[in-house]
């Protein structure tokens, strides 16, 4: 049960932001389809566990076989309900694949890549990855039509993630939300030449220390 203390003035209400509606919840996360999860959860669970220890079948998950369609055919369709059931067996395959691989995302990431052919893409939840440094460097100096997710996975808007966190807004100008909340977060906390910048830059090893006695 959620207790909300006092807070100060100007201070939004934690209560409301849990309670408000969910955003950018597809066809395919519906009620009908938790529903039709639970119903078929065995078949679903036995097709995840071969599909998360057999590459060749965990590509055929993602991208689809024959007339059979993948995760990158659910999301080119806009994510329907209908297509739901993909997703029920790519989310046991993807947790089949994260345990086998020592519970590890790096290695998880480089098993899918080398069941992918180790190119220089492959498809990870609901888009393309790459792997390369000169693809990511690029990507990162580049305009980005960013949306609440997370590596080419859908972020819980607003009740685990605020909406307008700086890693989810388009960077597309220098007049955007994106380019204001930036310069307002360098001018006031990375400012190098502000004494409160390298204050707290020589308390760091305090802090650490207290946190991490046996690094």
């Amino acid at each position: 049960r959620l207790v909300e203390t006092e807070r100060p003035d100007g201070w939004g209400s934690i209560r409301e932001v849990l309670n408000a509606p969910l955003q950018d919840v597809a066809g395919d996360e519906s009620w009908l389809s938790v529903i039709g999860m639970w119903l078929l959860f065995p078949l679903n669970l036995i097709q995840g566990i071969f599909g998360g220890l057999i590459q060749a079948l965990f590509v055929q998950l993602s991208l689809g076989f024959a007339c059979l369609p993948g995760t990158q055919g659910a999301v080119l369709s806009d994510r329907p309900c209908s297509m739901a059931w993909v997703w029920w067996r790519y989310t046991f395959a993807a947790l089949t694949a994260l345990i086998a691989n020592g519970r590890s995302r790096l290695a998880l990431f480089m098993w899918e890549w080398e069941a992918f052919g180790k190119d220089r893409f492959w498809w990870h939840g609901e888009g393309v990855w790459c792997w390369s440094y000169a693809d990511c460097d690029k990507i990162l100096r580049s305009e980005q039509g960013r949306k609440s997710a997370f590596g080419a996975v859908r972020a819980c808007v607003p009740d685990l993630f605020a909406s307008n966190i700086l890693i989810f807004l388009p960077n597309t100008s220098s007049d955007s939300e994106w380019a204001a909340i930036r310069r307002s977060l360098h001018m006031h906390f990375l400012d190098t030449g502000l004494e409160q910048y390298r204050t707290r830059v020589k308390q760091l090893p305090k802090l650490i220390g207290v946190d991490w006695k046996k690094p």
